[in-house]
């Protein structure tokens, strides 16, 4: 059940805000475009798996921090 928990609460940290949607939507765009880019322009595969190993990394990082964040503002709020 913690793992549930846990995807649930980073499903909530990457949609709380609109600049994180706006985010996610610029993140699948340039995955997107770098995916294309390298089967009909002939960009090399390993660009490609750079980028992708870059935004997971990046990703893993800030959806963490917003986790954490929105964890440490939801229990401040709850204190009286």
């Amino acid at each position: 059940m913690k793992i549930l928990h846990l995807l649930r609460e980073y499903g909530e940290a990457r949609s709380a805000t609109s600049a994180r949607v706006i985010y996610q939507i610029a993140a699948s765009a340039v995955l997107v475009g770098l995916l294309l880019g390298t089967i009909f322009a002939g960009l090399p595969i390993w660009l490609f798996w750079v980028v992708v190993a870059l935004e997971a990394a990046v990703d893993v990082i800030l959806v963490r921090r917003w986790m954490i964040r929105d964890a440490a503002a939801r229990a401040a709020s709850d204190e009286p």
